[in-house]
């Protein structure tokens, strides 16, 4: 039932294999309940996706996804930038109101129209994936923050019951790791070796190429290998953290 490939598959590998109907479970961006379909053009009403609450994984575990709590993309101005100042002053004018009310709402006139003091998305844009892949409001690179209430009378039915229930099973955000020159050696040395064979072993026994019972050599394999090495340095990092952020409360 998995693709041998699976952790090898690229965006567009993903996207067919749900469009043919050669999947049938998948995690991803919400708005994909509604991008999806779009690419099935006239078909498009053939097609579609239901919003599934996140699987508990031990007996005393929570119903939520793991990875809302970890943002691991960004923005970044070089220091020797010519244009470093007015990088950092666009970066500051998109967390402004009026940063955010264009990165929502795009320019009026051109996605957007004005009709008794209340704005409304041009009829061009009918869903929101729809907008999202034409303009690149809502994109990634595209905003810091949104007014997601802008939307929500351009998503379908099932996506609008999603929006209410997921807020419910996000994990917290945590802050982005900062590792000393040191920690930054462990973790390009014994870190890639030890995510390499990790990666290798976890899929063979997803595909059934290694049986349950040559679990135990593959755990003392990862622990010579030092994962008990990047543990420490991922440990002393976030102690760093959390004292620095609870310092600054």
């Amino acid at each position: 039932m998995i693709a041998p490939d699976f952790m090898a598959h690229k965006r567009k590998q993903f996207n067919d294999l749900l469009l043919q109907n050669k999947a049938f479970i998948a995690s991803d961006y919400i708005g994909i309940m509604d991008e999806l379909p779009l690419m099935l053009g006239d078909k498009a009403s053939e097609f579609s996706l239901d919003y599934m609450l996140p699987p508990v994984g031990t007996p005393d575990g929570k119903s939520h996804n793991v990875f809302a709590g970890l943002q691991t993309d960004g923005f970044a101005v070089a220091a020797n930038s010519k244009e470093r100042d007015t990088l950092l002053q666009y970066l500051d004018f998109l967390y402004s109101p009026e940063g955010i009310e264009l990165a929502t709402w795009g320019k009026e006139g051109e996605t957007y129209t004005t009709q008794n003091g209340v704005r409304k998305f041009k009829d061009d844009y009918k869903e929101f994936g729809d907008l999202r892949t034409k303009t690149g409001i809502a994109t990634i690179g595209a905003h810091t923050v949104l007014d997601m209430s802008a939307f929500e009378s351009m998503y379908s039915p099932k996506m609008q019951a999603a929006m209410k229930i997921a807020p419910e099973h996000e994990t917290k955000p945590q802050p982005r790791l900062a590792y000393t020159n040191e920690e930054n050696e462990v973790l390009s040395m014994v870190g890639e070796t030890v995510k390499k064979y990790h990666e290798e072993q976890i899929a063979k026994f997803i595909l059934g190429q290694k049986k349950m019972d040559e679990w135990d050599a593959y755990v003392a394999e990862v622990n010579r290998l030092g994962v008990q090495q990047v543990l420490d340095v991922h440990k002393s990092a976030y102690e760093r953290t959390q004292k620095f952020v609870n310092e600054g409360k």
